[in-house]
């Protein structure tokens, strides 16, 4: 029994190995802070544009003719090793790793909250928006999550939706939701893209040779902003805590 909680009391070290070993790796490979914020930026994008869709709130909306542009907006957190707090951090790391090889329990309790908080401060994070540009053509699909009431009848009562009506509201049975228009679309509001895989050509993997000359570029030489072509917004209804970015929010 007395080996059990011992053991138990040690969990926390299995609990962090993970986080550590991805901060050591960290400390050992700082890059140049603006490098290293950029590099994050990059590889997160490529993560939501690699995934089966993503969530954007919408802050742009031109829809008027044949081509559709839009502009959404993705939360993003960025961390940069703090130099100070990575030097606590380590030596916390080196007594809490000490006590855990000892069997030291007791100290490793006492260590842990220290270990956190250390932990916690050895980086600074950043929160900004990453700017999505977006381009559809005329047979963009627009779904929503819900239906409204059905209209009252002549008599004034509303009476609920066929089977027939159903099916045609919804479409095709393996898009989410039901079938919405452009106009449906509303600005700040929220919505999962969906990258239309036919047209979207992902740019080739960048050589230290390239990341070379792209620094020596000035404001005016800069790349054009990428424009993902797309095939289906779906509208997603604001929740509850204002995030649909968070830890809940559905893939």
């Amino acid at each position: 029994m007395c080996r059990a909680l011992r053991l138990a009391a040690l969990l926390p070290l299995f609990i962090l190995l993970p986080a550590l070993a991805a901060q050591d790796k960290d400390a050992k490979d700082a890059k140049d802070p603006a490098d290293a914020a950029k590099e994050a930026e990059v590889k997160y994008r490529a993560k939501l544009v690699a995934a089966r869709f993503f969530y954007g709130k919408l802050t742009a909306i031109d829809a008027e003719g044949d081509e559709k542009k839009f502009t959404v907006t993705v939360p993003f957190k960025n961390r940069t090793v703090n130099a100070e707090g990575m030097k606590k951090y380590n030596e916390v790391l080196q007594r809490y790793r000490a006590a855990y090889i000892r069997r030291d329990a007791a100290q490793v309790q006492q260590i842990y909250p220290e270990l956190t908080e250390a932990y916690n401060g050895a980086y600074y994070v950043t929160e900004s928006d990453l700017e999505f540009l977006l381009v559809a053509g005329k047979d963009l699909m627009v779904r929503k999550p819900t239906l409204p009431p059905k209209e009252p009848g002549d008599d004034g009562i509303t009476r609920p939706y066929t089977a027939k009506e159903l099916a045609a509201l919804k479409g095709s049975p393996i898009l989410p939701g039901w079938t919405a228009t452009v106009k449906e679309l509303e600005q700040d509001g929220y919505v999962a893209v969906y990258i239309d895989r036919a047209k979207y050509k992902p740019a080739p993997m960048k050589t230290a040779k390239d990341k070379a000359k792209e620094k020596e570029k000035t404001e005016t030489d800069k790349d054009e902003p990428v424009v993902y072509p797309i095939n289906m917004l779906a509208i997603i209804p604001p929740p509850d805590d204002g995030n649909p970015f968070g830890k809940d929010a559905k893939k």
